[in-house]
């Protein structure tokens, strides 16, 4: 009889790799989680973008994927998201779910997403959202997503509890120039020629030149 179980805290959090047992017996035992052990789910969660480089006054997408690769069902683990400043206006949410996920409790406000979602072993669930790109956001942000494992289960790979998405915002570059003549007569009118020009990758609107 061999099995792999999380005993908590009392041992030191200690792995249980294997149990012996003597040739012709048996082993009666009860369920891991009545004498305290932690199954063993393996939550992973990763993220997409619909652009790496949005524009100062546009939209992006985000798709959020969690999933369980561990050997037991997970019953409202959380995740969350809060969009870096700059980002905001969070809108269009929509989850799906597969082989049997389920999700819960969502929580969305203008610049945050959370909720809970429950995951058979090999299930997956993907939350998808809008988000606005306001004139604060600085060139470069990213964008972090959570996964936590509950209070009863073990997650034995915790380092893809966190997905991150690293965004270059485009702004656009103005430059303006005036040219005069050289000289003129004291007292006399001249004109001017002033020029604008966008060298950046976003169309500027509403440009005001004083």
């Amino acid at each position: 009889l061999t099995g792999s179980l999380y005993d908590g805290s009392p041992y030191g959090s200690q792995l249980v790799t294997s149990i012996a047992v003597p040739a012709g017996q048996t082993v009666k035992a009860p369920a891991p989680e009545s004498w305290g052990a932690k199954l063993e789910s393996d939550l992973g969660i990763t993220q997409s973008a619909s652009t790496s480089t949005p524009s100062v006054g546009g939209t992006l997408s985000f798709t959020l994927t969690i999933t369980n690769a561990g050997r037991a069902t997970v019953s409202n683990a959380t995740f969350s998201n809060t969009l870096p400043a700059g980002l905001g206006t969070l809108t269009q949410v929509v989850s799906t779910a597969s082989s049997g996920a389920s999700t819960t409790g969502f929580n969305v406000t203008a610049n945050a997403i959370s909720g809970q979602v429950s995951l058979p072993v090999g299930a997956q669930v993907q939350v998808s959202f809008v988000a606005s790109v306001g004139a604060t956001a600085t060139p470069s942000l990213t964008n972090v997503a959570n996964i936590a494992v509950p209070g009863d289960r073990f997650d034995p790979s915790p380092t893809n509890n966190t997905a991150s998405q690293a965004l270059t915002v485009a702004y656009p570059d103005l430059i303006g120039t005036l040219a005069l003549p050289a000289s003129a007569p004291a007292g006399s009118t001249v004109i001017g020629t002033a020029s604008f020009r966008n060298q950046g990758a976003v169309t500027a609107t509403a440009v005001v030149g004083t």
